[in-house]
């Protein structure tokens, strides 16, 4: 069989699994957090320039800031579809990518599908769609740049110009991580592919120019809106600042990737055993793990370790270095999606020399996929409960505003009876969190539901942790909602 139609059904079955990953509860999509300000709140102001200059939104991660209310925010009542669009980009620029890697010598495609667009410990920053929204679709263009590159390289046609400058400049202004990812791997491309010094210095002033435009950006967008402050840099506390990026790192990858695959896919098989649609999920994964295991194990595999291993530790630990300039270090689960190449490339030398065998490696291609996917089930099921749980006590809380704090004349204080938790694999900071944690997250699903902007501050206070009697209720309206069943 001929090799594009290998790639072809290969490409097919791994798009499939990525859309099974994040639609296997149907066309919808349940969102939390952020996602009610960003694309349920900020279209409401109608004027765009508000939230972009006076909000201040723009001042980081300025192309995902436009379209969040300009693009994914029009399909704020059928969220799914953004979150189709922004998994086909992101599956685009992961083949792209993977098609880098074919230029550069590295074939490994089928097992770069497997960890970047299934493993479960991604699934936060490339399902939410506050996230997927900055990392997904940077990483498409990151894909588009470095393809078009390879193009500029071998034929510089004036058409593949047009193309990759913009893709480059877009692919530094979603995601942090993803402009350093999108420069290393141009440079990537340029040591591998462009023999002359001379022609490589030539090919790496267009990631060099807008990559420190970024910075510079960066540094004046401090002074736009209230949100201004987060443009900032600190270089305080260097030190300990990566000693927190290793630790935190490490944990995230060892504790937070057992518990979202292993503890996953368990509980996932468990979803899938509690009703009849769980049986047609397990037969449908099974079905889909066989495909990408039939096709995956038909294509090439090659990955010489002195070429992966070097420029994989570096695509992992060179996307992470944003954090060093921020005031505090915060790494989630969504912040290593980026590091999956690297990562891919590191480990790549040791699968390809392993599975040799066909055979062998249809069957671990098939249990990777599988179990992926049942941990994938978990996650989905796990914002799906948490997305429905709050979306009853926001409609709750909704009802009973008054005129004062719909005309946004008084803010007002909900009492919870306990904090609300919602049961799921892996607590680690804001992963799959109620918008009962924060009044910003719970005050914007508000806002959100009634599509009113003026309601002031709505505070969630936990009953057995604070006293009202301590409180100056006068100008504030005290709503009361039901408890923390745990389901």
């Amino acid at each position: 069989m001929k090799t594009v139609n290998k790639r072809f059904f290969c490409d097919i079955a791994f798009l499939a699994a990525l859309l099974f990953k994040v639609f296997s509860q149907g066309l919808a999509y349940f969102p939390v957090l952020d996602d009610y300000i960003q694309y349920g709140g900020y279209p409401i102001y109608g004027d765009l320039s508000h939230v972009y200059l006076e909000i201040g939104t723009i001042s980081t991660r300025p192309f995902a800031a436009i379209l969040d209310p300009a693009v994914w925010g029009l399909f704020f009542s059928n969220m799914w579809v953004s979150l189709l669009i922004i998994s086909v980009m992101f599956f685009a620029g992961t083949k792209l990518i993977a098609s880098v890697f074919e230029r550069m010598g590295i074939r490994i495609t089928p097992f770069l599908y497997t960890i970047v667009l299934l493993i479960p410990l991604g699934f936060e920053g490339t399902y939410w769609i506050s996230a997927s929204s900055r990392i997904c679709v940077g990483l498409f263009f990151t894909g588009l740049a470095s393809y078009m590159l390879t193009k500029l390289i071998s034929n510089k046609k004036c058409a593949y110009w047009l193309i990759y400058i913009p893709a480059t400049v877009l692919s530094f202004g979603f995601y942090e991580s993803v402009m350093v990812l999108s420069a290393l791997l141009q440079f990537a491309v340029v040591l591998f592919l462009v023999k002359s010094n001379k022609k490589r210095l030539m090919y790496l002033i267009t990631p060099a120019v807008f990559g420190l435009g970024m910075i510079v950006y960066y540094k004046l967008a401090a002074n736009i809106g209230a949100m201004g402050s987060r443009a900032g840099f600190s270089f305080d506390g260097l030190c300990d600042k990566i000693y927190q990026i290793f630790s935190q790192f490490f944990e995230i990858l060892v504790k937070g990737g057992a518990l979202t695959t292993v503890g996953g896919a368990w509980h996932g098989l468990l979803i899938t055993f509690s009703s009849f649609w769980g049986i047609v999920l397990l037969f449908a994964a099974i079905m889909i793990s066989a495909a990408c295991a039939f096709w995956g194990a038909k294509e090439t595999f090659s990955a010489k370790a002195k070429r992966c291993i070097p420029l994989g530790i570096i695509m992992t630990f060179l996307p992470l270095v944003p954090n060093l300039l921020s005031a505090e270090v915060w790494l989630t689960y969504r912040s290593v999606v980026p590091v999956f190449f690297g990562l891919t490339l590191v480990s790549a030398p040791l699968f390809t020399k392993i599975l040799k065998n066909k055979a062998l490696r249809t069957g671990v291609i098939f249990f990777m996929v599988f179990l992926f996917s049942l941990g994938n089930i978990n996650e989905l099921d796990t914002y799906k409960r948490v997305s429905q749980k709050d979306n009853i006590l926001v409609s709750e809380i909704a009802q009973q505003l008054d005129n004062d704090v719909l005309s946004g004349n008084k803010e007002t204080i909900v009492v919870i009876p306990e904090e609300i938790i919602t049961p799921q694999v892996s607590y680690y900071k804001d992963h799959v969190k109620s918008v009962f944690d924060s009044d910003w997250a719970l005050t914007g699903a508000v806002r959100a539901k009634t599509k009113n902007i003026k309601i002031k501050t709505i505070t969630p206070m936990d009953a057995g942790l604070f006293a009202l009697a301590d409180i100056d209720t006068s100008s504030l309206q005290i709503i009361y909602i039901g408890g923390n069943d745990g389901k």
